[in-house]
């Protein structure tokens, strides 16, 4: 699914993906927990957005915002993303 964003200055305005719910991405973030590095968290078979669609989310506080573990290391908690993925509406078909 595919939204358009406003965007400043010309051209087209710009398509951003939204992930949906209930895909393979919640066996890459199981109940346990744990801290998951962006690395870790987009991908093929995790969640399907790019890196710069992550951080708009986390400005636009529509993805979970991550902590900080250093200096110059983020991560996100694992509860946290089972919790939004579980908000994300599902495109499965039920039949």
């Amino acid at each position: 699914m595919q939204s358009e964003q406003p965007r400043r200055g010309r051209g087209r305005p710009r398509k951003t993906q939204t992930p949906t719910a209930k895909c393979q991405c919640e066996e890459h973030f199981p109940s346990s927990g744990g801290l998951y590095r962006e690395k870790d968290i987009l991908g093929p078979g995790r969640i399907p957005i790019s890196h710069t669609s992550l951080w708009a989310g986390v400005k636009a506080g529509t993805f979970p915002a991550p902590i900080r573990i250093s200096e110059n290391t983020v991560a996100w908690r694992g509860s946290d993303l089972r919790e939004w993925l579980n908000r994300l509406p599902s495109t499965r078909q039920q039949g």
